[in-house]
């Protein structure tokens, strides 16, 4: 039985989002914006000298500067989240399912280079597994023939058994566009995992 995935957190609004970060899609980063007094509680410090200490600090610096296996990452309200999912809320007030780095960085948070998507095409955008040794996804040198091969949700088919590895590579790539596998799906250079 295929194992259920658990939605993330539900984001804060898009509204109160806006309110706190600026966002540039060319360059996928975000700033930090200047708080005002009512966003604080007065506590040991008032408020007001809670929110001037804060704006001292953070305000006009480069929020989720963190990373972890790639992906940018931070806290708001104690909750930690990615900036690439608080990114999709900001622009389109949307909880995305999950958000496909198109070309495979996962610190490229540009526009350009977002989309939602399902898990299955999430995963129609792989990069190639470090332990593929024919340089093409799906082929493989089996008792000195070339055989193609796919997979989609589980179920494995059989393409063929080749000659020549050009021949399997062909099976291999028609087989990718009839499944609606993404053109970068098999890349070599992503520097990152894929997800969430």
């Amino acid at each position: 039985m295929a194992k259920a995935r658990i939605a993330p957190n539900p984001l804060p609004s898009q509204a109160f989002l806006a309110s706190i970060l600026d966002y540039n899609p060319l360059t996928g980063r975000l700033v930090w914006k200047a708080r005002t007094p009512d966003m604080f509680h007065d506590g040991p410090q008032s408020a007001q000298h809670r929110c001037a200490k804060w704006n001292a600090r953070y305000a006009g610096t480069e929020a989720f500067s963190a990373v972890a296996h790639g992906y940018r990452h931070g806290t708001i309200n104690y909750q930690k989240v990615l900036a690439h999912r608080v990114i999709w809320k900001l622009v389109t007030g949307d909880d995305p399912v999950e958000i496909d780095h198109i070309d495979g960085s996962a610190s490229n948070n540009s526009w350009a280079n977002l989309r939602s998507v399902s898990r299955g095409e999430n995963c129609r955008n792989l990069a190639m597994n470090k332990r593929n040794t024919s340089g093409h996804n799906g082929v493989l040198l089996v008792g000195g023939k070339w055989v193609a091969q796919g997979c989609v949700r589980a179920n494995s088919k059989y393409l063929g058994s080749f000659s020549n590895i050009e021949t399997a590579i062909a099976a291999r790539k028609r087989w990718e566009v009839e499944n609606g596998f993404h053109a970068n799906h098999g890349r070599q250079n992503a520097s990152s995992q894929k997800g969430k």
